[in-house]
């Protein structure tokens, strides 16, 4: 007669992993090869891509993710002497990182565009630092317009900035008193929108004190 917990023909029922076929322990996933399940097992390295001939098609992605997390897109008033409205708009993309090859990267990216980037190593930090910096306005225009389908987090800084202040620079909006005026509400909307890097003493409102002059969406007084 067979046992409370046998059925019939059976011998003892075994608890799981103790089978002959199952292991003592559960597989770790982690602990499979990438291979096995179909992926390489090692991605691409960034210090492969300085010197190569070309650059990947991801890459633009790549770096339109670095442009929305670690970059400074900063448009600056400053005075000066030189021109005879008195001031001067000033533009620039700053990237900072402390990681080389990561900077090498980028200036090898900015080199197949035809963007001439500056790279600079600050003497004064005990840590390594890089500056990737682009000033040109048609540089910084050729840039953006190879990652801007990518970006996420600054898309509308990016589109104020190509689609609008870059035309009215242009048109020369900032030797003019009045389109200055117009073209400083423009920078205003941007620098809300690009984020602290861009906060500055000069202002539209300045401007309209400045020069008492009256804004185009500005009411008339009753």
């Amino acid at each position: 007669m067979a046992e409370p917990d046998e059925a019939p023909g059976e011998g003892p029922k075994e608890a799981p992993g103790e089978g002959p076929d199952e292991p003592d322990d559960p597989v770790d996933p982690n602990d499979v090869p990438l291979a096995a399940v179909g992926r390489p097992v090692a991605g691409p390295r960034l210090e492969d891509l300085r010197d190569a001939a070309t650059v990947p098609d991801w890459l633009d992605a790549y770096v339109a993710a670095v442009i929305d997390t670690q970059a400074n897109l900063v448009v600056s008033v400053a005075a000066t002497e030189d021109l005879a409205i008195g001031y001067r708009v000033k533009h620039a993309l700053r990237i900072k990182t402390g990681y080389g090859p990561l900077a090498r990267v980028l200036e090898r990216y900015c080199e197949s565009l035809d963007v001439e980037p500056r790279v600079v190593t600050p003497a004064d930090t005990a840590y390594d630092r890089f500056h990737v910096v682009v000033r040109s306005r048609a540089d910084i225009a050729t840039l953006l317009a190879a990652v801007r389908p990518h970006c996420l987090v600054r898309q509308e800084a990016i589109a104020t900035f190509v689609d609008d202040i870059l035309p009215a620079l242009d048109r020369g909006d900032h030797t003019d008193r009045e389109s200055f005026v117009e073209l400083m509400g423009t920078i205003d909307r941007f620098r809300r929108l690009a984020g602290r890097a861009n906060r500055a003493r000069y202002d539209q409102a300045y401007f309209v004190a400045e020069w008492d002059i009256k804004r185009k969406d500005e009411p008339d007084p009753e």
